[in-house]
């Protein structure tokens, strides 16, 4: 009998380790979809707002969903004169880490 409880009892700490692996990644999952979300926009924002289409680099914060994420701009001129690269990056400012970077070509104005 005492085997028995042993071995039900490591088999539910495997379950436990394994259920919180599980919660730790679907909650990095919503942080790196809240990232795209965020970089999408920024992109979607360089596109319609003339003023977002400055050659240098800008950054910021933004809320999404109750997660905080700053992110990142370069608009720089490319070798093609009258073409503009677009980098928007998106960060957790709690880790430090990248979790989404979007790169996109644009007509100068």
């Amino acid at each position: 009998m005492l085997v028995a409880l042993g071995v039900f009892s490591i088999a539910g700490l495997a379950l436990l380790e394994l259920s919180t692996n599980s919660t730790n990644a679907a909650r990095a999952l919503d942080k790196r979809f809240l990232a795209q979300v965020q970089a999408e926009n920024m992109l979607a924002e360089t596109y319609v707002n003339p003023n977002a289409l400055i050659v240098g680099a800008s950054s910021g914060s933004a809320d999404q969903r109750g997660h905080t994420l700053e992110w990142t701009r370069i608009v720089a001129p490319t070798p093609r004169e009258g073409l503009l690269r677009i980098e928007v990056s998106v960060s957790d400012p709690e880790s430090g880490q990248t979790l989404f970077r979007l790169n996109a070509l644009r007509p100068a104005r």
